[in-house]
């Protein structure tokens, strides 16, 4: 790998063209040729680090491909020997899969991550794809709302479902006294 990379670099190749090479030739070679614990988890990352940099170009169908490939590349008990790669593996793959509207697929990704989390902050990046697409998706506003509340009270902040008039108007009175004291200052 390291003779790879020193070849291409010096022929004016930039990191990213690369890092784009040396993925497509690890998929090339395949998870199922690769048996070296270390040589596995090493491309993995490599493929992580690929989708990471596709997904920022908007380049979705490339960053699918590295992430898939590179979850492939994990050992058979991911969760347990190399979490935080496996994490950020899938929560990867759950924001492709989402871009990419691959719904489905991203519903059994979005499982994995909440299956095997070692905590509620580890689940927070899956569960803010999972509240915009289900923001995003047709009639279900109202599923949304009901996620994001779930998600707050998981931060001591709890909403009533059904809120007060008197409340409401509190609040409401609250907000245009900060607004006019606001314009008032200026």
């Amino acid at each position: 790998m390291e003779e790879l990379l020193q070849a291409l670099l010096p022929h004016g190749y930039s990191d990213d063209t690369v890092l784009y090479i040396v993925v497509d030739l690890i998929a090339r070679v395949g998870a199922d040729r690769v048996h070296d614990s270390e040589t596995r988890l090493l491309y993995a990352q490599l493929n992580l680090t690929a989708a990471k940099k596709a997904t920022n170009t908007t380049d979705f169908a490339s960053a699918l491909t590295c992430v898939k490939c590179g979850i492939s590349f994990l050992p058979a008990d991911y969760w347990q020997n190399c979490y935080r790669l496996s994490l950020d593996l899938f929560n990867q793959c759950i924001l492709v899969e989402w871009a990419s509207g691959h719904i489905e697929q991203m519903t059994t990704s979005l499982d994995e991550v909440f299956n095997n989390a070692n905590g509620f902050e580890d689940t927070l990046r899956a569960a803010m794809v999972k509240l915009a697409c289900l923001r995003m998706t047709g009639n279900r506003i109202s599923e949304a709302f009901a996620y994001g509340f779930q998600i707050l009270e998981q931060f001591g902040e709890s909403f009533p479902a059904a809120p007060e008039t008197g409340i409401i108007v509190q609040e409401l009175l609250a907000t245009k006294q900060l607004v006019t004291g606001s314009q008032n200052e200026s």
